[in-house]
């Protein structure tokens, strides 16, 4: 299979930063607009058994793509900046990957980054990205990763454990939101899991999607789940068929904030609000495509 995971930043998901750009008042604001999201993995093994007892790992290959952060003040601030320093894969372990990108200005900054530990066949990855604006102005960041495998063969009965522990935190929080002016905060964390058989899709285990989302109020949301262990989200597979199988699982952090001086057009704040909190709940997914 083609391995196309799902990291690329769209504009949906982004939109309400963008948007937020356009011509208003220079005045200062106080408060603060924060939103993280990140997940980090340990002890990543995927094990194929089969009906006569017999254990064998499957090699795992990481594909720690492309990220950016971007940090957009209005015009006439100083800016913009942004940065695009991730790995490259794919690499089989026990190869490590790690990755970063920052960006800053006086009133925000975005760090992302990305990582791949696996001295042995046991890993530890992580995508985590972070973003905060202290007055007017605009910031993103999105960090990622994929781990998959080549084909291997397998028979009916072949039973497919892919194994771990997960913490996952999604945060935003808007401070000193005063009516008259525009804020928004939005983190979503979504990984999914994915087995293959002679090229056709045979399961798809739960997404991990996670997503908060604040537009015009002063508050704080949060998702935060500890230790959780992949043998208890229902992704162990057996093979109701032979054939070559691969596996993907594609992990995304994604951030995006933004604060603005003045207040558009009822229409229009209806419209930045739709598309920031709109943008959480359509993933633009990308599918995997034959070789």
């Amino acid at each position: 299979m083609k391995k196309s995971p799902i990291t690329r930043i769209t504009a949906g998901i982004l939109g309400i930063a963008s948007a937020a750009t356009l011509g208003v008042a220079q005045e200062a604001q106080a408060g603060r607009v924060e939103a993280t999201a990140s997940l980090t993995a340990e002890d990543v093994t995927v094990e194929l058994t089969d009906i006569t007892g017999t254990t064998s790992v499957i090699p795992l290959f990481f594909d720690t793509v492309n990220g950016s952060a971007f940090v957009g003040p209005f015009p006439g601030k100083i800016g913009p900046s942004d940065s695009d320093a991730y790995a490259n894969g794919p690499v089989q372990c026990p190869v490590d990957l790690a990755g970063a990108a920052s960006a800053n200005v006086p009133n925000g900054f975005t760090n992302t980054s990305s990582s791949v530990n696996c001295v042995t066949n046991i890993a530890t990855v992580s995508a985590i990205a972070d973003t905060a604006i202290d007055g007017d102005g605009s910031s993103n960041g999105i960090g990622a990763y994929t781990i998959f495998s080549d084909e291997f063969t397998v028979a009916a009965g072949d039973f497919l454990d892919f194994d771990g522990i997960a913490n996952i935190l999604v945060h935003g929080i808007i401070e000193e939101y005063e009516p008259g002016k525009m804020k928004t905060a939005a983190a979503d964390f979504l990984g999914t899991y994915e087995i293959f058989l002679d090229g056709d899709l045979v399961f798809a285990g739960p997404e991990l999607d996670f997503a908060v989302a604040l537009v015009n109020q002063n508050g704080e949301e949060d998702i935060i789940l500890e230790d959780i262990d992949f043998d208890d989200l229902g992704v162990d597979y057996t093979f109701e068929a032979g054939g070559q199988a691969e596996i993907q699982f594609s992990a995304r952090s994604q951030v995006s904030t933004s604060s603005m001086q003045g207040v558009p057009e009822p229409s229009a704040v209806i419209s930045l609000a739709a598309v920031g909190v709109g943008a959480l709940v359509s993933r633009n997914k990308r599918k995997n495509s034959a070789k």
